[in-house]
């Protein structure tokens, strides 16, 4: 009878403990707050660059200038600006008389960066 009773609570360990990690594993596979492919995260970092690079040719349009910084696109032209989900996750911006450079990077040394300018597509300099 002990030997049913223990083999009976070690299936149901066993059983509660599958269902915890395929949990734990469906969390971090499908979750937006899972870990992704740096594929994925670069992807979602042009995606949101773009939405910024799209205000910054409306700031221009109107102003006939760049901005000095990225918050003076909102609330005019943004309601926010999000942040990259890839590397430092913090966008670095400069700005030119008639041009600017967006970009960020995978480290505190800037490098590699994924970055694109006024007159240029995204490009990751690795």
């Amino acid at each position: 009878m002990v030997n049913k009773l223990n083999t009976k609570h070690t299936m149901k360990f066993l059983f509660v403990t599958l269902l915890a990690g395929m949990g734990v594993y469906c969390y971090f596979r499908f979750s937006s707050f899972g870990l992704k492919s740096e594929e994925n995260r670069i992807r979602e970092t042009k995606k949101a660059g773009n939405v910024i690079k799209d205000a910054l040719e409306d700031y221009a349009n109107k102003y006939n200038n760049y901005p000095e910084k990225l918050d003076a696109l909102v609330p005019e032209f943004m309601s926010s600006i999000e942040n990259p989900v890839w590397g430092e996750r913090k966008w670095h911006y400069q700005a030119g008389a008639d041009n600017y450079e967006l970009s960020v990077s995978k480290n505190k040394n800037r490098y590699p960066i994924l970055f694109t300018s006024s007159d240029a597509n995204w490009y990751l300099d690795n």
